[in-house]
């Protein structure tokens, strides 16, 4: 723009000049040149003020441009930087698959070694079930033997069909309730309890059935597992009692051989070793071909 100013001086100072020649000091120009070399300066001067604007609204273009340049530049780096951001986003997103990937696997990993250990857990349990019952056989305690809750008794042992209840009857009592369970379901729920490690419940049971069922061929058992309720409480003196009623009430009992090495082996456990030894020679000497026998001569021979 500068230097169309520049140019357009330079033009009216030869405008200028050259009318300063034609009327001069010979005055030999013609008013009718004068005249038409003023409208040239001014058509001239008309066309440079043109040209100045349009130079002007070429500049304000330019300018414009520059600006929108100037943007197109900001938006090109916050494109960039968005573009980073996009790719660090999908960096952290194909991490976080490959880690949700393993994280499935080990959690496959450790599902199948759970399943593993749990199957495991129950051989080991149908394991200890087998050499439970097979420890309780030789043992002779056929009743600890039959399967919970199967409802049966040990082998030999008789079972007493139910008591029937009346209906429409009166309301009976809790006695009456119990006894209307019969002798063998009530058996069996004490025996349940007694699986289950819940003595006290157990020893309850069996002290109702011998209230309500003394002489049935489940009395017997019913007595001596009361003893045996007691002597696992470490509860020695009142096993005693029990045991020793087995022996006295019951004699013709298949019970009676455990009776007397239980009753023999708590006398040991209360520190009565002469007592305890008296009665283990007993079981051998009464009973020499059954379990207990054999049971007795192992703990004589760990007592003597």
């Amino acid at each position: 723009m500068i230097c169309r100013r520049l140019e357009r001086k330079l033009v009216q100072g030869l405008v200028t000049l050259s009318f300063a020649v034609l009327v001069g000091p010979g005055g030999c120009a013609w008013q009718k040149d004068v005249d038409i070399v003023q409208r040239q300066v001014a058509t001239s001067n008309k066309d440079l003020r043109a040209v100045d604007s349009q130079l002007a609204r070429l500049e304000q273009k330019v300018s414009q441009l520059e600006g929108v340049r100037h943007n197109q530049a900001v938006v090109g780096t916050q494109l960039d930087q968005i573009q980073l951001d996009i790719g660090r986003l999908g960096g952290q997103v194909e991490e976080a698959a490959v880690k949700s990937n393993r994280q499935e696997e080990r959690l496959s990993q450790l599902q199948q070694a759970q399943m593993t250990s749990i199957l495991e857990l129950q051989k080991s349990v149908d394991d200890l079930n087998r050499r439970m019952n097979q420890l309780a056989t030789s043992l002779g305690y056929r009743d600890l033997a039959s399967p919970p809750g199967s409802g049966e008794g040990a082998p030999g042992e008789k079972k007493v069909p139910p008591t029937g209840q009346v209906i429409g009857g009166p309301s009976a009592t809790p006695a009456e309730s119990q006894k209307a369970l019969g002798p063998q379901a009530l058996y069996d729920q004490a025996m349940q309890r007694f699986r289950t490690g819940d003595f006290p419940g157990a020893r309850e049971g069996f002290t109702r059935f011998l209230g309500l069922y003394p002489k049935t061929d489940l009395s017997s058992n019913a007595q001596f597992w009361l003893g045996e309720s007691y002597f696992a409480e470490k509860k020695y003196d009142e096993a005693i009692v029990a045991y020793d009623k087995v022996v006295k009430e019951y004699p013709k009992s298949e019970k009676v051989s455990s009776a007397l090495l239980k009753e023999g082996m708590a006398f040991l456990e209360k520190g009565d070793k002469k007592t305890g030894i008296i009665l283990l020679k007993k079981v051998i000497r009464e009973y020499p071909q059954s379990n207990q026998a054999q049971i007795a001569q192992r703990k004589l021979a760990q007592v003597q």
